[in-house]
């Protein structure tokens, strides 16, 4: 507790750190390059952060200095926070007739489009047609599921057709499902579509279109 965390002039202070000792919890090997550690809400929420995937860039601003965006291509949309984590409000039409109001966490960090947990109950049940699949790696293990796709996802007036998708194995995700009112996730084939503003302090996100947004949904085949 109590650390400063620097990243150029970026100074986060009074922040809590995590280490893990785990030995067989490797973050490098999984994903194929050398990696130390997770940037979170600890760092994000003195900040507006923008993260522009086209350029690579991240920009941190303080929210005394942040003035929303004039440009009209961006949307404004209202995060809310559980245990500091940042959740969307969105709708997933799974067929011609089951469209479900979804609470989804933006996880950055997910390489995937979407992953949901499924509920009969809410009428979220993964279509026929899938595969099952590894999806990835949880502070709690290995993560399989369900790929497939359904019709449509959107949230404000964004709408993305025929999106992939992935139905989490209620094993590998027990965890992640305390929060009842989390539906899913949103992960980087989605997010990395847009410009993003993500505004902590304000509870707000700002998002405008870039030039992958218009781009076909797709397995990686390897």
């Amino acid at each position: 507790e109590q650390n400063n965390i620097r990243f150029g002039n970026i100074m986060g202070s009074n922040q809590t750190i995590y280490m893990v000792y785990n030995e067989h919890f490797d973050f490098s090997s999984k994903v194929g390059m050398t990696i130390h550690g997770i940037i979170g809400y600890e760092l994000l929420k003195d900040f507006v952060v923008s993260i522009d995937f086209n350029s690579k860039i991240l920009t941190f601003k303080h929210p005394e200095y942040f003035n929303p965006p004039k440009n009209k291509k961006f949307n404004e949309l209202n995060l809310t926070f559980h245990h500091n984590k940042p959740y969307l409000d969105g709708i997933l039409i799974i067929n011609d007739t089951v469209e479900v109001s979804s609470k989804m966490l933006i996880d950055t960090g997910n390489s995937d489009a979407i992953w949901v947990f499924e509920n009969k109950e809410k009428g979220v049940v993964c279509p026929e047609k899938y595969f099952w699949d590894y999806l990835g790696e949880g502070l709690s293990g290995s993560i399989e599921g369900k790929r497939t796709k359904v019709n449509k996802f959107q949230f404000g007036d964004f709408v993305f057709k025929k999106p992939t998708i992935a139905f989490l194995d209620s094993s590998a995700t027990s965890f992640a499902r305390v929060f009842e009112d989390r539906n899913g996730s949103i992960g980087n084939q989605i997010i990395n579509r847009f410009k993003i503003i993500l505004d902590y302090p304000h509870q707000k996100i700002y998002l405008k279109k870039n030039k992958d947004f218009p781009k076909d949904f797709k397995y990686n085949l390897t």
